[in-house]
């Protein structure tokens, strides 16, 4: 097919005929998850960890107490006191 023989019409026809192609066919490749660059070594591919399961998120941090406040932690039961006695009364 030659560009320079179609009509202004055929050519944006065929232009986005083009593009609607593309778009499904980046859509195919990421739904099969074919868009992961693979390692240019192939011992790098094969000897390096593989990771399968991402880290879990961090926790937040909690908010700092407000001045004059004490940080308060909160325990999972009573705990010793110094001298071996039971938690707080």
């Amino acid at each position: 097919m030659e560009l320079g023989k179609l009509t202004p019409e055929q050519r944006l026809a065929y232009s986005r005929e083009i593009a609607r192609a593309s778009a499904e066919r980046d859509r195919c490749i990421r739904s099969l998850g074919l868009d992961q660059t693979e390692p240019a070594d192939l011992w790098q591919s094969l000897y390096s960890p593989q990771q399968t399961e991402p880290p879990p998120p961090a926790e937040p941090d909690p908010e700092p107490p407000a001045p004059g406040e004490t940080a308060v932690r909160p325990s999972s039961g009573p705990s010793e006191g110094v001298n071996g006695e039971g938690g707080q009364p």
